[in-house]
């Protein structure tokens, strides 16, 4: 009787082992995946604020970033690419505009780091932010038309 009930424990508490290990595997692979989809919807969603949209810029400093020209999407602003670069050169425009943005604040506390360039042929025009090259990221990368008729690009990487 002894017997039969250790076959039994042994057998119970391998099958639970069995099977906790193997959802173990399966949620982190999922949790992985998850993780990618969520910086890959960031950085198109802000990439989409900043080359779709005007946005509003009260002299020079944006209530909500956009670089579009009152001409409409393709053309971006120079004006506005020029206030991008300068504000995020200031003390505290790098905060600012992630704040701003307002798709930077994750679940639990989590912050996620920015870095947008604007860029024709030959010339950065806008180097904004910081991302650390061993975190994980998602970069997409935009293209406009300049008010002269050039064509910029515009790469917008979050990590």
């Amino acid at each position: 009787m002894i017997f039969e009930f250790i076959v039994a424990a042994m057998l119970f508490f391998s099958i639970i082992f069995y099977v906790i290990s193997f959802m173990s595997g399966s949620v982190s692979a999922a949790s992985v995946d998850l993780q990618s989809g969520v910086l890959e919807s960031r950085t198109v969603r802000i990439s989409e604020m900043l080359v779709r949209t005007k946005g509003v810029w009260n002299q020079g400093i944006p209530v909500s970033p956009g670089l579009v020209s009152w001409r409409g999407w393709p053309v971006l602003s120079s004006e506005k690419i020029g206030w991008l670069e300068s504000y995020c050169r200031s003390s505290s425009g790098y905060d600012a505009l992630r704040q701003n943005t307002g798709l930077l604040e994750g679940a639990f506390g989590r912050t996620y780091e920015l870095k947008i360039t604007v860029a024709n042929k030959t010339d950065v025009l806008a180097d904004c932010g910081k991302v650390r090259e061993e975190l994980k990221k998602a970069s997409i990368r935009r293209f406009g038309v300049s008010e002269t008729g050039d064509i910029l690009t515009v790469d917008v990487t979050v990590s």
